[in-house]
């Protein structure tokens, strides 16, 4: 088990993982984990939350690469912009249409 970033201010991370991993805590013990460079294969992701010396909340995923849609700046602008795709593949119809 190896430790690929924190929150906590009084842990610091690994300086292999410094460029490659970074976590955030959501509302509602969420974290989200992003990691560059993922092993082939399948791997384990544990998220500790701790709260003070007495609580912890415990959540692991497994991650399958192969599974993994790819992340582009494509992919993004397809998934949350859909009015502005929408606009620009249709903006060359209209100004072909303009000009007749």
């Amino acid at each position: 088990e190896r430790l690929l970033d924190t929150t906590d201010p009084n842990e610091e991370q690994p300086t292999s993982f410094k460029n490659r991993a970074k976590v955030r805590l959501f509302p509602g013990n969420n974290c989200r984990l992003l990691f560059k460079n993922l092993p082939e294969g399948k791997s384990n992701f544990t998220c500790n939350i701790k709260q003070g010396e007495s609580s912890t909340a415990t959540k692991t995923s497994v991650v399958d690469k192969m599974l993994l849609l790819p992340c582009s700046a494509w992919s993004v602008l397809l998934q949350s912009c859909s009015g502005l795709l929408l606009t620009l593949m249709t903006l060359p119809l209209l100004l072909e249409i303009h000009g007749l």
